[in-house]
């Protein structure tokens, strides 16, 4: 049914993400990808638990400029065939 409606079907990923927090007043999000703020969520830095995201923060000395999120990541499109 996903095929007749024109759907792209992809496997996505559920990540925590640092953001920072002047996120919270602009646009676009802006997320930590290991070195310094960037727009581009494909460089985020993605964590698989709230716990990892946090140990990074405290790491980088990031606490009080970002604050973590959950995210989307697009993995894999998957092709449908008849």
């Amino acid at each position: 049914h996903l095929r007749c409606a024109d759907w792209n079907v992809c496997i996505c990923e559920l990540c925590w993400v640092l953001l920072s927090v002047e996120s919270e007043m602009e646009e676009p999000d802006r997320y930590w990808d290991g070195r310094r703020f960037t727009q581009d969520l494909r460089k985020a830095l993605a964590f698989s638990s709230y716990r990892k995201a946090l140990s990074c923060q405290k790491r980088e000395r990031i606490e009080e400029v970002s604050m973590i999120d959950l995210r989307t990541f697009r993995r894999k499109q998957m092709m449908l065939a008849a």
